[in-house]
């Protein structure tokens, strides 16, 4: 009894310690890449940029935790109807906070200064980078 229950518990836990795992990951290996560049200024940038990343993420957890709790609740009312419509208001509110978060971003970068040589393709790079 114990052997499968410890099965269940890992097949579901499994997936969720990896992705937790995963996102100091990113940061870890952008400092390893950006590490052989000449100068410290690269390094930093990157680090600051990893905890930014970091940091909304995390506190970006609550969708996912509510949205778990709730739809959980109404799977096992065995409401159909009720999880669809979670699933949908999760996705209409981080639609929306990610919508916000671009314009901000994308207001933050406009308002940096910079030649006029490196603004286009800082830009398309910016631009790339909100995408993923």
């Amino acid at each position: 009894m114990i052997g499968s229950w410890d099965k269940k518990t890992w097949r579901l836990a499994g997936p969720v310690i990896l992705s937790n795992m995963s996102v100091p990951l990113l940061g870890a290996v952008d400092i390893a890449v950006v590490g052989h560049l000449p100068g410290p200024q690269f390094l930093g940038a990157v680090a600051v940029g990893a905890l930014i990343f970091s940091l909304i993420y995390h506190i970006m957890n609550f969708l996912r935790m509510g949205t778990t709790g709730l739809t959980a609740q109404a799977l096992g009312a065995k409401d159909s109807a009720e999880v669809r419509a979670w699933l949908a208001r999760a996705a209409i509110l981080s639609g929306v906070i990610s919508i916000g978060m671009d314009d901000q971003v994308s207001a933050l970068l406009s308002k940096r200064g910079g030649d006029g040589a490196t603004d286009s393709r800082r830009s398309t790079r910016d631009d790339g980078r909100l995408v993923c």
